[in-house]
């Protein structure tokens, strides 16, 4: 699959994010940043990548998700 081909997948299948609510970055669950944040800036979610950078949330640079 092509680079653009899974990108484009990605945005349409639901994935599991951890969103940090403070500075509306989400990352993979796994992602080293995920550890640093703050418990009460983590939320937990599961949806369209999409959905995340409609409502503003913009991917962490690390983890790229």
């Amino acid at each position: 699959r092509s680079s653009a081909a899974s990108d484009v997948y990605k945005r349409q299948v639901e994935s599991e994010y951890i969103l940090n609510t403070s500075t509306h970055k989400f990352h993979r669950p796994d992602c080293a940043g995920v550890k640093d944040m703050k418990e009460k800036n983590k939320k937990p979610y599961k949806g369209k990548r999409s959905k995340l950078l409609e409502d503003g949330y913009s991917p962490c640079k690390s983890c790229n998700p």
